[in-house]
């Protein structure tokens, strides 16, 4: 009886060690470029990094809620595994073809006026977090400011 115990241990042992095995195994093989054309990518939520021009000295705060309140519910990116995709900004559908190197992201729209480069900060199979290659430019209360910072998409 002794025996069929310490057996009955060291099989669920066993088991929990390839499970986790497996579930390591499967979290590290798919490539960034897998994790971006998994799924669609839905704006979750802007952080502020920094402004060039900020002429009504807005806080970090008010900057984060202009854009979040712009784009949340507005913006969802589908790439795909060939290389091309759409961005859906409310109800426009916008194409485009893109390229990852290293975590360099370019988009080429179609008509090539809303082409862009990003920085992939982080992408896991949750979260994709990327940053514009340049600042962003709207009108906060009246008045036109920059701003650079993170974008979320869950």
């Amino acid at each position: 009886m002794r025996n069929l115990k310490r057996l009955l241990i060291l099989l669920v042992i066993m088991t929990n060690i390839k499970c986790s095995n497996n579930e390591e195994l499967t979290g590290t093989s798919r490539t960034n470029k897998e994790l971006l054309s998994s799924k669609e990518w839905k704006f979750d939520k802007f952080i502020f990094i920094s402004s060039d021009y900020n002429p009504g000295n807005f806080s970090t705060e008010k900057i984060e809620e202009y854009v979040n309140s712009l784009y949340l519910n507005k913006i969802v990116y589908k790439f795909n595994s060939d290389n091309s995709g759409y961005l859906l900004f409310n109800t426009e559908n916008r194409i485009f073809t893109w390229q990852l190197n290293n975590n360099e992201l370019k988009l080429d729209f179609e008509n090539n006026d809303y082409d862009t480069d990003y920085l992939l900060n982080s992408i896991d199979e949750n979260t994709l977090n990327m940053t514009f290659d340049h600042s962003s430019t709207g009108i906060i209360d009246g008045v036109e400011t920059t701003f650079k910072g993170n974008y979320f998409y869950k």
